[in-house]
């Protein structure tokens, strides 16, 4: 998994093909205070999407957002 940065670390559980393993940390600043657990629902070009109480937060480490990405991606596919 690739590193992020030490602001706000918050323990989840991640999931790996439908099966949970064992819980990571992963950083989350600017996302404030987040209940727990923190479910990690993809890694997308090194963007964390999270989703806690059924809401997406995005954390974004390199400038491409997930949506602009997977946007990128489905373009591709297309032509």
């Amino acid at each position: 998994m690739a590193s992020t940065p030490p602001l706000g670390v918050y323990t989840h559980y991640s999931t790996v093909g439908g099966k949970a393993i064992k819980p990571r940390t992963l950083s989350l600043p600017k996302l404030g205070q987040l209940p727990m657990p923190v479910m990690v629902v993809a890694m997308v070009n090194m963007v964390f999407v999270v989703e806690v109480e059924r809401r997406i937060y995005e954390r974004v480490v390199n400038r491409m957002t997930a949506r602009e990405h997977w946007n990128h991606k489905r373009q591709k596919q297309e032509t």
